[in-house]
């Protein structure tokens, strides 16, 4: 049983609510709702006995050493998210990110129309980033927060940022080296969806890609400069071509290459580096092995029908 100050929780398995307003009583193997008007503390950290407590702007995160990640919803003043990751991992994740997890648009467990599908990427929750740990023999300074359909990771890695741009990172994970794969967020974000229109959907699904490329247009609109929505746009109402391997497309592996020079214009674009230190053992099982059940699996590998 943990105590904190600040909190007012119900365990519905071990009812306290006479209690409300002063403290949080919590056993970690039972579910939990909060009870409206709920005031957090002004502390975006706390820790005690192995238990790792996470405050963000709209949930509290419970992260034990031997039990999986519990978290709920809050009500009342709210901390933000970024004071979480600056308290953390000394970076502030970037603004676009924040605004997704602000609209709900990167919770796993929510219906398929409320969350955010993107090609070759599934997120990381809030919280999983915040608990997550890397094996020893890669990496330090990587903040993973989302993972491909190989299980390799997206990464955000603040040692390199440049006039506050933190760059996004792949590192699979059957190699050791990593690839430089966009400058900020809203770059790889871009990315994910020229990635999508040269390539990425099936054949006798082209009404479907369209929906997601104008879509994702509308909903990246805000965090792009202008040429890379009307680009997206453009992309997503162009005519449907194949290649000689039956391979659908809306835009040619040259004119997508074209589109990120012009566009990114970044002199890291697609260079390696290692990801993985040559004196260290991998460990029997990954990161993602010790992540929570999720509720669409490790990875839904396929877009949610379109809406």
């Amino acid at each position: 049983m943990f105590t904190f100050p600040g909190i007012a929780v119900h365990d519905p398995r071990n009812p306290c609510s006479r209690c409300f307003g002063r403290t949080v009583h919590l056993r970690l193997e039972s579910a939990f709702t909060l009870l409206r008007k709920t005031h957090v503390a002004e502390q975006p950290l706390k820790q005690t006995a192995g238990l790792t407590v996470f405050f963000t702007e709209r949930r509290v995160y419970f992260n034990h050493s031997s039990r999986p990640l519990l978290s709920f919803s809050l009500s009342g003043p709210r901390m933000a998210l970024s004071r979480a990751f600056k308290t953390h991992f000394a970076f502030e994740p970037p603004p676009e990110y924040v605004a997704l997890d602000d609209a709900s648009l990167l919770n796993n467990d929510a219906p398929d129309e409320s969350y955010l599908w993107l090609f070759e990427a599934e997120w990381l929750q809030p919280a999983e980033v915040l608990a997550f740990e890397f094996q020893k023999h890669q990496r330090p300074g990587l903040v993973p927060f989302a993972f491909t359909g190989a299980r390799d990771f997206w990464c955000w890695w603040p040692e390199r940022a440049q006039r506050r741009r933190v760059p996004v990172v792949l590192c699979p994970r059957d190699s050791v080296e990593g690839e430089f794969n966009a400058p900020d967020f809203a770059a790889w974000l871009y990315r994910r969806c020229l990635d999508y229109a040269s390539g990425g959907f099936d054949p006798g699904s082209e009404s479907e890609a369209r929906h997601h490329l104008q879509r994702w247009a509308k909903r990246f609109a805000p965090f792009w400069p202008a040429p890379w929505y009307e680009r997206l746009r453009r992309v997503a109402t162009a005519p449907l071509r194949t290649s000689p391997a039956a391979e659908p497309f809306f835009i040619s592996s040259d004119e997508y290459d074209s589109a990120l020079l012009e566009d990114l214009n970044w002199s890291l674009l697609d260079r390696r580096f290692d990801w993985v230190l040559d004196d260290a053992v991998p460990e029997a099982d990954g990161p993602l092995d010790r992540l929570p059940h999720r509720k669409k699996g490790i990875l839904q590998s396929q877009p949610p029908a379109a809406v």
